[in-house]
């Protein structure tokens, strides 16, 4: 089990898991409630993926689940990140970018080369947190754009 602390104040990376998702899926839920249109719903958040179980983490203050990073690894040389939130109240303290370091952290750890993800074209607040954290726009997927971070 892999547990950081990545703030003074008690906060914590946990591992995700189903169990973790079923007891307190009220507040996973509730991270994303402020995203207009945000489609993750309890069928996305226990889906299957290759590796989902051991890439993708909580974020914790003070036991309670104030962001998450779901990822997976499509193909030996990619690790994806389908779904990554941090709740409204705690935006814009710099928890994202630790969140990005870490899902950086893991997929280097997995020997993968590349971390992906697909952003809104419509948004750009996403896009420029990722443009700002190492992403390049490598295509465009319907509605999507799909971001790239190439690791060294």
């Amino acid at each position: 089990m892999i547990r950081r602390v990545i703030h003074p104040m008690a906060v914590t990376f946990e591992p995700f898991s189903a169990a973790l998702f079923v007891a307190k899926e009220a507040e996973f839920l509730s991270i994303a409630a402020d995203i207009p249109g945000d489609y993750w719903q309890r069928e996305h958040f226990l889906a299957e993926l290759p590796e989902k179980w051991t890439l993708s983490f909580t974020l914790f203050e003070a036991g309670m689940a104030i962001g998450y990073a779901i990822l997976s690894r499509p193909e030996i040389s990619r690790v994806h990140l389908h779904h990554f939130m941090v709740h409204a109240e705690h935006r814009g303290g710099g928890h994202g970018g630790e969140m990005i370091g870490e899902c950086i952290r893991r997929t280097r750890a997995t020997g993968a080369k590349t971390l992906s993800l697909k952003v809104a074209a419509d948004s750009s607040a996403a896009q420029r947190f990722y443009l700002r954290h190492g992403f390049a726009e490598k295509s465009r997927v319907g509605e999507y754009l799909r971001l790239e971070c190439a690791l060294p």
